[in-house]
């Protein structure tokens, strides 16, 4: 579930989806529960309310799929067909809506799924970079991560994920969103080498 914030909490593992308890399908996509925001990319309506995408040369960019969804729970997620994207690099971006009241330090954290096939043809990255100021600049980078550290597998033919082939990562969030307007970018960058989803 991609923009999911954890304010001021730690959660025991208790579904096999998530790290967190909180996130149970059926409650809603782009919701606020307690100090919760929760996207879950399984309304079908893309961008959901609030998201938007940059798409700079209006080729292939950020799009819902209803095939897969992370650890198999869901019915759907967001992807980049980088596979078939032969224009590179670009950079293909989605921006969360505007989030306020979060504290940061410890316990404040983003958590996101990945699914990513790293072929031996090239390898995509995916960056996730925060604004404080409603998202007219992105200053600050919470995550930056491509090839082996990103893959969840290995593969060169079209990577569509099974319910194993996810990762789950997390960026704990800085003090300075306290008080401010605050808004996630996950910037894809394509290589031509193969698909990226997130969840």
């Amino acid at each position: 579930c991609a923009g999911t914030i954890f304010p001021q909490k730690k959660l025991n593992r208790t579904k096999a989806k998530h790290n967190y308890p909180i996130l149970q399908k059926g409650v809603g996509n782009n919701t606020v529960l307690g100090n919760y925001f929760l996207e879950r990319f399984d309304g079908g309506v893309f961008p959901p309310a609030g998201w938007s995408v940059q798409n700079p040369d209006g080729d292939i960019t950020w799009a819902f799929t209803n095939q897969v969804s992370s650890y198999g729970i869901g019915t759907g997620s967001v992807w980049m067909d980088c596979y078939n994207y032969s224009s590179f690099p670009q950079f293909d971006t989605l921006i969360s809506p505007i989030i306020s009241g979060l504290v940061g330090g410890l316990g404040d954290s983003i958590k996101f799924d990945i699914a990513y096939a790293k072929s031996n043809l090239g390898a995509e990255t995916l960056k996730v970079l925060l604004s404080t100021n409603g998202g007219i600049s992105f200053s600050t980078v919470l995550f930056n991560k491509g090839g082996d550290a990103l893959k969840s597998t290995n593969s060169n033919d079209e990577f569509i994920p099974n319910a194993t082939q996810w990762k789950t990562f997390s960026a704990g969030l800085p003090v300075s969103v306290a008080g401010n307007n605050c808004v996630f970018a996950f910037v894809a960058r394509n290589d031509f080498a193969n698909n990226l989803y997130l969840d």
